[in-house]
């Protein structure tokens, strides 16, 4: 049996039902059988739920129903995982991939005639190395799409993989991540986009004085290739790294994600992992359950690593209430583990709160980060003394970054835009 599913299909009368309505129209065409989901799991590959829906269901009510069944597989995807786990012996992300395969297959039926295409990002957001993206593309393409590949993470496959191997049809290539163009502030930014032969047809032409019009089409930006004021800086990248280079960077980006992970995982969760419970170029470490158990946020978290010299890793992406930590290539071994151990001691810190040492409300967590007027104030009514708070580890007496600010109300300030400039009156 390739695959499990949640439950086994059966007719609208054997059982509760639950109305499906059109995603058209809104109007109810359809049911799905609750026992689907609600039974005990059954093995059910996707490929087999989504032909009895078409051999059980009017054609009418066909597209409504198998998108809701695709609804609920997703839904439950987690559940579905780990019974496959459990019944296969398969390790969970394994058995994460097979769940969610399962859903796109039911997917793909309801479209069955129309799908364009598909976007993935390879390697995953979530961090890992998804074993079934081949199988995967090929199903799209059975189904008689396409695949756009996300190259936010190529910098995880240069001189590994080749995207196009796997199935991508088109990909683009985030030169800020992986070919030294700078990032930050919305740009600048410049991304290739890298097509397979029966698609290049459709790429833009050049504007340049006598270049041949390959095909057809139109520029779409002045320069040749992109801005010619940001594309030396790559190339000149790749020059100096060589082939050997690139792949050695992208061998350090994975082994220095994996090497956080391991140092971490004994003192906060790490969300995803693939196969060997290793991690591609990230790791994301979740801190939903330190949050349910002492209070502590995610935003205190990344506020007090201030206080420890570092600008916090991405948070609540892609995953609500985590850190999505991604040291790449650039990052040396000492400043990596200067990185994991500050997160031990934050974690440390999170314990003391959560052994009432600290209250929720009064800690050096909640009130992070700590500027040097505050830890100099002549009035200090805190539950932590003000050395903690300052320099919490000893490296910090001898390179210490102070916070020009403190703790602010950041949702109160997303929804009350203030304007700083002048009046409207002035430039009159």
């Amino acid at each position: 049996m390739e695959m499990l599913l949640a439950g086994e299909w059966r007719g609208a009368g054997d059982g509760a039902t639950e109305t499906v309505l059109s995603p058209y129209d809104g109007r109810p065409v359809g049911s799905v059988p609750l026992a689907t989901i609600d039974d005990a799991i059954a093995a059910v590959d996707g490929a087999e739920a989504a032909a009895r829906v078409q051999r059980e269901t009017p054609a009418h009510e066909r597209v409504a129903v198998l998108l809701r069944a695709a609804d609920l597989a997703d839904q439950r995807a987690e559940d579905i995982a780990q019974t496959i786990s459990a019944e296969t012996g398969k390790p969970i992300s394994e058995a994460r991939g097979e769940a969610a395969r399962s859903g796109a297959i039911i997917r793909l039926a309801a479209h069955e005639g129309t799908v364009a295409a598909i976007m993935l990002t390879y390697p995953s957001t979530n961090g890992v190395f998804e074993h079934t993206v081949i199988d995967v593309c090929d199903l799209v393409h059975a189904a008689g799409g396409q695949v756009y590949v996300d190259g936010a993470n190529l910098n995880a496959l240069v001189g590994l993989a080749r995207p196009g191997r796997f199935g991508a049809d088109v990909s683009h290539l985030n030169l800020h991540k992986t070919f030294c163009i700078p990032h930050g502030g919305g740009g600048p930014g410049v991304g290739p986009v890298a097509v397979r032969g029966h698609l290049a047809r459709y790429l833009p032409g050049s504007a340049a004085p006598g270049a041949e019009r390959e095909t057809g089409n139109g520029p779409v930006a002045a320069a040749p290739h992109g801005s010619a004021g940001i594309l030396p800086i790559s190339w000149a990248y790749i020059a100096m790294m060589g082939a050997g280079g690139l792949r050695r960077a992208t061998q350090v980006a994975i082994l220095a994600a994996n090497y956080v992970a391991k140092r971490l995982s004994p003192h906060y969760p790490v969300l995803y992992t693939g196969q060997g419970g290793l991690v591609a170029h990230e790791c994301i470490i979740d801190l939903r359950p330190i949050t349910r158990d002492t209070g502590v946020t995610v935003e205190d978290v990344a506020k007090r690593l201030i206080d420890y010299g570092f600008h916090a890793p991405t948070m609540s992406f892609p995953v609500a209430g985590t850190l999505m930590i991604e040291p790449t290539e650039s990052e040396d071994r000492a400043e990596i583990d200067r990185f994991i151990d500050a997160m031990i001691a934050i974690r440390g810190e999170i314990d003391r709160v959560a052994s009432g040492e600290w209250p929720a409300d009064d800690n050096p967590l909640v009130h992070a980060p700590h500027t040097a007027v505050d830890v100099t104030s002549d009035a200090w009514k805190r539950a932590y003394p003000r050395e903690l708070a300052a320099l919490p580890v000893p490296a910090l007496r001898l390179r210490k970054y102070w916070p020009p600010v403190g703790r602010i109300d950041s949702v109160y300030g997303d929804r009350n835009v203030m304007c700083t400039c002048p009046p409207i009156e002035a430039y009159e």
